[in-house]
C-alpha cells in the first residue's frame, strides 16, 4: 500500500536500532553475552525480517506494474509461499528466544548458545543455497545439457 517506502524505512528501522544496541553492548565489554544472546533466535529472526522485506518490496513491484502487465494469480501464490515460510522461521526464532536464548551463564555457557546459534545459521545459509536449484534448472532447460549423449 505504500509502493515500498513502508517496507524500506522499517528494514532501516530495525537495523538502526539492532545495530546501535549491538555497537553499545559491545562497547561495554559483553559482545559474547550479546551474541549468545541474540545468535540462536536471530539466526533465524534476523533473516525472516530481510525475507519479510523482500516480500513488501515484492508486492510493491506489483502495485507499480501496468494492469496487463500483472498475473496476480501466479504473484500472489508465491508471495503467500513465501509468507509461509516466513511464519515456520519465525515460529523458530520464538521457541528459541523463549525456551533458549532467555538462559544465561550458568545455566547455558555462553560458548554453547553461540555454537547451536552458529549451526543454525550454518544449516539456514545451505538451505537457502540448495532450495530450488532443480526447479530453475529444468525450467531452463540446464539438465538437458548437462545430460549429455
Amino acid at each position: 500500500m505504500t509502493f515500498g517506502i513502508g517496507t524500506a524505512l522499517l528494514l532501516f528501522e530495525n537495523g538502526l536500532l539492532l545495530g546501535a544496541v549491538a555497537v553499545r553492548y559491545t562497547q561495554q565489554g559483553f559482545g559474547l553475552f550479546l551474541t549468545a544472546w541474540l545468535l540462536p533466535h536471530g539466526a533465524f529472526e534476523i533473516p525472516s525480517i530481510l525475507i519479510a522485506g523482500q516480500a513488501g518490496f515484492y508486492l510493491a513491484r506489483l502495485l507499480l506494474r501496468r494492469r496487463e502487465d500483472r498475473n496476480m494469480r501466479q504473484s500472489i501464490r508465491e508471495w503467500l509461499l513465501l509468507i509461509c515460510g516466513l511464519a515456520l522461521m519465525l515460529v523458530w526464532a520464538g521457541l528459541m528466544e523463549a525456551f533458549f536464548s532467555q538462559r544465561h551463564a550458568p545455566v547455558l555457557p555462553y560458548g554453547f548458545k553461540v555454537a547451536i546459534g552458529a549451526a543454525e545459521l550454518v544449516l539456514l545459509a545451505i538451505y537457502f543455497l540448495f532450495t530450488g536449484r532443480r526447479e530453475t534448472g529444468a525450467r531452463t532447460g540446464v539438465g538437458v545439457l548437462a545430460e549429455g549423449p
